[in-house]
């Protein structure tokens, strides 16, 4: 039941439920997990910790708690255990869909190799590879070369970048390199905490004969996007109804502009109704 709210994206109900779960079995290192990601949906995140600490000290090697604690590490901000934990996505912790390549050199592990072609391989999704690519630059200071891999479509505006040697795409192979690393992998070997982060420069660059769009001077310059790939599990959670920008996009003296891409069909005749669009 409580799982069931829990996709349902009940919190409050989902957590009774785990709750009077753990009242009957206070020792089951799922319900403990679960209602940890709850509380993390309640910015209730000390207390899902202290329950995934406490699963963990009854099955230290569960891989669902090990996840889940990664996404609670990583919500407070606490990069370098949390990323360390990441790495348990590949332990089945994050499901089946993770599955680790294989390779027979060895995974990179941050280390300063200048005589060495560095392979960072893709995985999940293009949000995810869009600001993973931020530490590309930091790991090819410590490689004589870096090959990346990235999606097809990602490939011009990564390109233009300047963050790799060379690029390929999914469907290609790198002839030769000496060591390998999947690019959500890069914070955990390289050791990323947040005050490196806030010293991070501008990392992604579009090409100069783009144009720009037509717009007044004297107007900030405003992006919007409002929603992602309709077939995520989790659109409810990524996603908006543009109606809800009606009043925003008519603010006085802000020039907005749709970064948005595709536009659903159901939202095309609101969009061109906008005003300064």
């Amino acid at each position: 039941m409580g799982v069931t709210l829990q996709r349902m994206r009940q919190s409050e109900a989902a957590a009774t439920w785990y709750e009077r779960a753990l009242v009957i079995r206070p020792d089951d290192c799922e319900a403990l997990s679960n209602l940890a990601i709850v509380f993390k949906c309640l910015n209730r995140h000390r207390e899902g910790l202290g329950l995934i600490d406490r699963a963990l000290t009854l099955s230290p090697q569960h891989p669902l708690a090990h996840w889940n604690r990664a996404l609670l590490l990583l919500s407070l901000g606490e990069l370098c255990e949390g990323f360390a934990e990441y790495e348990w996505r590949w332990k089945g912790g994050a499901g089946p869909q993770f599955v680790p390549r294989s390779y027979t050199q060895p995974q990179w592990k941050g280390e300063h190799r200048p005589d060495q072609v560095l392979f960072v391989h893709g995985e999940q999704g293009f949000g995810d590879f869009i600001q993973f690519a931020r530490f590309l630059s930091i790991a090819r200071q410590r490689v004589g070369r870096m090959i990346v891999e990235c999606p097809a479509a990602l490939l011009p505006l990564m390109a233009d970048s300047g963050l790799a040697d060379e690029w390929v795409v999914p469907s290609e192979s790198p002839q030769t390199f000496d060591t390998f690393i999947p690019l959500m992998s890069l914070p955990q070997a390289l050791g990323i905490s947040t005050d490196l982060l806030a010293h991070q420069v501008p990392y992604l660059r579009v090409r100069a004969n783009d144009p720009e769009p037509s717009s007044r001077r004297d107007r900030l310059k405003v992006g919007l996007v409002w929603s992602g790939n309709p077939t995520h599990d989790d659109d409810s959670l990524r996603s908006i109804d543009p109606e809800l920008l009606g009043d925003l996009v008519s603010l006085d003296g802000v020039e907005f502009h749709s970064l948005q891409a595709p536009i659903r069909p159901e939202h095309q005749a609101l969009v061109t109704r906008w005003p300064r669009w």
